[in-house]
């Protein structure tokens, strides 16, 4: 029982269940400011949703599928060293053999690192949003506390909002309804913006530790076979010195 929980690969368990729960929490995070972003904007100019769920959906499925199945290459390659140390030659499954391979393993650790390099862009690419937002309800904060019952007509934007939105009709004139729906309190999503950047930042970590566990197996398995091949080596040498030791003290027959 002790050496199975010891042959457990622990750590890239908890870095899979890290990573996972980063990339679901970033999701749902991430698209709540941004149709709550898209409220506010359209109350002012309407640009239409700019819910992302189905593209963060698409990305959280192929990161979670590909991470469960690192997570096995990683659980295979650990139990099978361990067996490996233990002498334990046999092994029972050809999964084994094929998930425990070390080309398989060495090719989890390059995919792995294309993975945390596209996600090293979706969190600046989230950080950049989440200051982009805070300028924005920073910036808008502003010009509701000058607003009270009065109104303010943009309409001197209008034929450059029309040159950038293909001529569609636009209300500039900013009144206290349009306040509610920007400047209320309930409609910050600055809330939302920085916790899907630190959920992105929590899949970022379980991702560099699952990256460590999958190149610390790979590591361990190189090792392993310049190890067999340095014991093979030297039988190899000694079986040529004691063959060469026996031609020599062997009796001369004539």
């Amino acid at each position: 029982m002790l050496s199975c929980i010891r042959a457990t690969a622990w750590y890239s368990l908890f870095a899979t269940i890290l990573s996972a729960a980063g990339l679901i929490l970033f999701s749902l995070a991430f698209d709540k400011a941004m149709l709550g972003f898209s409220k506010q904007v359209n109350s002012l100019i309407p640009i239409g949703s700019l819910g992302v769920r189905w593209p963060l959906i698409l990305i959280t499925a192929v990161f979670v599928i590909v991470e469960i199945f690192f997570l096995l290459i990683g659980v295979f390659s650990t139990r099978y060293f361990h067996r490996y140390e233990s002498s334990q030659k046999n092994v029972q499954s050809i999964s084994w053999k094929i998930l425990a391979f070390r080309s398989i393993v060495g090719l989890s650790c390059l995919i792995s690192a294309m993975l945390l390099f596209f996600w090293c862009l979706i969190v600046c690419f989230a950080a950049v949003c989440t200051a982009f937002y805070f300028v924005f309800i920073g910036a808008t904060y502003s010009f509701c506390s000058f607003l009270d019952t009065r109104c303010f007509d943009f309409s001197v934007l209008l034929p450059a909002i029309n040159r950038l939105l293909a001529k569609k009709d636009v209300n500039l004139v900013f009144c206290i309804e349009k306040k509610e729906v920007l400047c209320s309190s309930e409609n910050n999503q600055l809330f939302w913006f920085f916790a899907a950047l630190c959920c992105s930042l929590i899949a970022l970590s379980g991702l560099i530790q699952l990256l460590m566990c999958l190149t610390s197996n790979y590591t361990r398995f190189r090792l392993a076979a310049q190890r067999r091949k340095g014991e093979h080596f030297a039988l190899d040498r000694a079986g040529v010195m004691s063959g060469s030791f026996e031609l020599s003290t062997m009796p001369r027959l004539y």
